[in-house]
């Protein structure tokens, strides 16, 4: 049986290879996306024991103004990390959208060459079988002749 060869394999080498990166790429502003996540749920939760500092406590003395200007800053911290989560998460939409379509260029080929080694193989063995059937034809011929 003469080996497969799909033609095109350098080709689905190279959209392997794509598919791959954008699987990173796709992984890494994912995790962005989570860390910035996490940092949000850090930031409420310490604006939340700040809000709940009972007055004449130690942690942020009986200033008040010092209490506002502590929870601005964690609000303005907040809004810096809401507005980079969004950018991130444009940017893991336009990622996984790309991973997407790096994939479905790749299944294609996958599925071509699937197609075509199938049809190869049962070339092959058709080959086969008729090389079979026609050494069977002489000896048997060789039989009747030698036989009769």
């Amino acid at each position: 049986m003469k080996r497969f060869n799909f033609p095109l394999q350098v080709l689905q080498d190279l959209r392997a290879r794509e598919e791959e990166k954008a699987k990173l790429s796709l992984g890494a502003i994912t995790s962005t996306c989570n860390d910035l996540d996490r940092k949000l749920e850090i930031l409420a939760e310490e604006r939340f024991r700040a809000a709940s500092v009972p007055q004449g406590s130690e942690d942020l003395g009986n200033n008040l103004s010092v209490r506002r200007s502590y929870l601005m800053r964690i609000d303005q911290a907040t809004e810096r990390v809401l507005k980079d989560r969004a950018l991130a998460e444009e940017e893991r939409l336009k990622a996984a959208e790309r991973y997407r379509e790096t994939h479905r260029e790749l299944e294609v080929l996958v599925r071509l060459r699937n197609k075509r080694k199938a049809e190869h193989r049962k070339m092959s063995l058709d080959e086969e079988q008729k090389i079979i059937d026609d050494m069977r034809v002489p000896m048997s011929v060789s039989r009747e002749v030698l036989g009769g």
